[in-house]
């Protein structure tokens, strides 16, 4: 169950970063593409703890709803 949880945080923090991409205009603001990096990394760490438990291919289907967000 906590790897659905880290699975979960992963979407939403991927979409966070998704959209301090949107804001950063190109990398062209400073503090916008920090976030958008500290996101991403992020993610992925969660996607990590995630994977350990969950398999890939069940990921890539849970990891599809980030398109509702």
């Amino acid at each position: 169950m906590k790897a659905y949880l880290f699975l979960f945080l992963a979407i939403l923090v991927e979409a966070a970063g998704t959209t301090a991409l949107n804001m950063s205009q190109q990398f062209t603001r400073l503090w916008p593409t920090v976030a958008m990096a500290v996101a991403y990394i992020l993610s992925f760490y969660l996607m990590t703890h995630a994977i350990k438990t969950i398999p890939v291919g069940i990921t890539s289907q849970f990891g599809r709803l980030q398109a509702l967000f």
